[in-house]
């Protein structure tokens, strides 16, 4: 049996079909889809990051709206007394006849609406704004030559003898009394921005306050006066007048023809005008010691704004 002859064996045996190589169809299919990268599900898994810019974007500043003060009261109150201007001294133009006569009533009424809008409006202007975070008295101080410098710039023109004809004296004392009621003005509205600031009392009732306390200043002498007998056509006007922005005006300047002699200032009209600074001294003694009881107040913060 030794000498059967035997099939000889293959020089490669053949291996088994789990290792046999890959068919087309499967390679063909493991390459439409990959394995799933695990870097992949860590990055869906985790929440979006902010990005850099929103993370540094400045927050709201609410005091944007005071950081040009005080400018916009600038503009509004130019704006306001050059329309007066042109309003009220239109008339003189249109009838063809511009003699001092006519002109000087018309000036007269100019200035008296000039300085009463002034004691009334400014205020007005303050007290509707939320109150900003210094001291009362330094926006009083820095809104002061805001709204004296125009008024002045209606009056000094009329020292003109093309215009009003005024003299050096009429002038000057127009110019102190204009002074003096916005300074007196100044003191109240420093005291109820102070107040404001520290936040004292109601907001609301504090603001109406403060403006019925102006109201009251400004109307008293008026309400006075036609309360007191009817003064002679042809005497002097009373100095009690001065005790208001409302009549001061003409209280200097209206003319006197039955005495034979110009507008003048008298020695009387001197004293009123410096009786108006002992309510210069009580309005800002007022509004310092208000200053002083209340607490200082703290500066605003200011967003720094984001680094490039």
């Amino acid at each position: 049996m030794s000498d059967l002859p035997r099939d000889p064996a293959p020089e490669n045996a053949s291996e088994p079909a789990s290792a046999s190589a890959p068919s087309p169809v499967s390679e063909t299919i493991s390459r439409e889809s990959p394995a799933h990268d695990p870097v992949s599900t860590d990055e869906s898994a985790t929440p979006a990051v902010p990005s850099e810019a929103s993370e540094t974007s400045p927050p709201s500043d609410r005091w944007a709206h005071r950081r040009a003060e005080p400018r916009p009261l600038a503009f509004f109150w130019t704006t306001l007394l050059a329309i007066g201007t042109v309003v009220l001294l239109a008339g003189t133009t249109s009838s063809g006849i511009l003699g001092q006569d006519v002109y000087r009533p018309a000036v007269r009424t100019l200035v008296t609406f000039g300085l009463t809008c002034a004691c009334i409006l400014w205020p007005l202007f303050r007290l509707s704004q939320p109150p900003e975070a210094v001291r009362g008295t330094r926006v009083a101080i820095r809104d002061l030559p805001v709204v004296f410098i125009p008024l002045v710039a209606i009056l000094l023109p009329q020292r003109l003898w093309f215009l009003a004809g005024w003299s050096t004296s009429i002038t000057i004392a127009m110019a102190l009394t204009i002074l003096a009621w916005l300074l007196i003005i100044a003191g109240v509205l420093a005291a109820s921005l102070e107040k404001l600031r520290a936040g004292e009392g109601d907001q609301s009732r504090g603001r109406i306050r403060a403006m019925l306390t102006i109201v009251a200043i400004i109307a008293a002498a008026p309400a006075v006066s036609l309360l007191t007998p009817t003064r002679e056509p042809n005497s002097d006007p009373s100095m009690f007048l001065l005790a208001s922005p409302i009549t001061c005006v003409n209280a200097i300047v209206t003319d006197r023809p039955w005495s034979g002699l110009g507008v003048r200032v008298e020695a009387t009209q001197w004293l009123a005008i410096a009786g108006l600074g002992f309510g210069v001294l009580a309005s800002w003694v007022r509004a310092a010691w208000v200053s002083r009881r209340l607490p200082a107040p703290s500066p605003p913060v200011v967003p720094i704004p984001p680094s490039a």
